[in-house]
């Protein structure tokens, strides 16, 4: 009789466990897709776009239409105080805050 007690003892103990690696797993599971909802979010707010009820989730697209933007947005040349054009990127960062720095110590 008593091994029968350890026996129900030990199934018990292995029912808890397996309770314990499930509710783990769920909380694995509930974890990634809050992390992916964050990074969909993400890429939403960077894309600056509307998104729709039935939208796919692909961030892919939304990362193509940021790099896009950056492309549009980005500096390939700027006219110094003297007049003339910078194209390297290191003289118009110079440049751009030689500006700035100008600008703000009147």
């Amino acid at each position: 009789m008593e091994n029968t007690g350890l026996e129900a003892d030990e199934t018990i103990e292995k029912k808890g466990d397996k309770d314990n690696e499930e509710d783990n797993q769920d909380q694995s599971v509930v974890a990634l897709k809050n992390k992916l909802l964050r990074e969909e979010e993400f890429w939403k707010l960077k894309a600056g776009m509307q998104w729709f009820k039935e939208g796919e989730r692909n961030t892919k697209f939304f990362h193509t239409i940021v790099k896009g933007r950056r492309s549009r947005l980005r500096v390939n040349r700027i006219q110094n105080n003297e007049g003339k054009w910078l194209e390297d990127q290191e003289d118009i960062e110079e440049a751009t805050i030689e500006f700035y720095r100008r600008q703000f110590t009147k």
